[in-house]
């Protein structure tokens, strides 16, 4: 991913136009955008501080979603997406001055990959390793891919 002013081209060369981009990959939560907010947003380890409805402390109107929140669950796709729908709703839901929907964490299997037919399936206190648990991520990176095309 590469990009200018406005413009950001994807590794597939596809140019996207926008007038904010956030890069939301890595190790760690970095918030640098939230730079000028009060301390009181961040918890000690610079994530940010959402309520059950997934809005920013103090700030009714800005809903935040995916590794950058400070709940305490995995960080991972399935939880982000979660927390997309959730978001995406109570925005709609606050439009029209209807009561917000929470949010609640659910324990959601770990699938890890071991090689192209390999992997380990994780919901404890069940562990399963080997072929099945590659064929089980091979079908999850497919169902993610197939929900981005348009």
């Amino acid at each position: 991913m590469s990009h200018t002013a406005r413009k950001f081209t994807t590794d597939a060369k596809r140019v996207i136009t926008a007038d904010v981009g956030f890069w939301c990959a890595g190790i760690k939560a970095d918030p640098v955008f939230m730079e000028g907010f009060s301390p009181s947003v961040f918890t000690e380890r610079r994530y940010l501080v959402v309520n059950e409805h997934l809005q920013l402390r103090g700030y009714p109107n800005i809903f935040v979603g995916g590794d950058v929140t400070g709940l305490e669950e995995e960080k991972n796709a399935a939880h982000a997406n979660s927390h997309a729908s959730i978001i995406i709703q109570n925005v709609v839901r606050q439009a029209r001055h209807r009561p917000l929907l929470a949010y609640r964490a659910r324990p959601e299997p770990v699938d890890i990959s071991l090689g192209a037919w390999d992997g380990i399936i994780a919901l404890p206190p069940f562990i399963l390793p080997g072929f099945i648990a590659g064929i089980g991520k091979k079908a999850v990176e497919f169902g993610a891919l197939a929900r981005l095309r348009y």
